[in-house]
């Protein structure tokens, strides 16, 4: 049990100083966490792979963990609402 919390600690460090010290180690000054740029980068590459379903899935996933996202929000307006033709082939609907 207390490696476990030790561990959690240790992550908590690294995401606190990787996220500080990103201006000096990736050149970005953003101040957008990189797990939210993952997220928004992997719903676009899936939006414009034509997936739009799961693009809007990924973006809600988004905003669930960064509600203020200033990357998620405007992508969904981007992508309009749900069609159902978006679906490509999915046979449940």
């Amino acid at each position: 049990m207390q490696s476990a919390d030790l561990a959690r600690n240790r992550v908590a460090l690294f995401d606190y100083s990787y996220d500080r010290n990103r201006v000096f180690t990736m050149l970005d000054y953003s101040g957008m966490d990189w797990r939210e740029m993952m997220l928004a980068n992997c719903a676009t590459n899936l939006a414009l792979s034509g997936d739009k379903t799961r693009a809007r899935e990924l973006y809600r996933h988004c905003l669930t963990l960064y509600p203020d996202s200033r990357l998620a929000k405007p992508a969904l307006l981007f992508l309009g609402p749900e069609d159902p033709a978006d679906n490509h082939g999915d046979e449940t609907q």
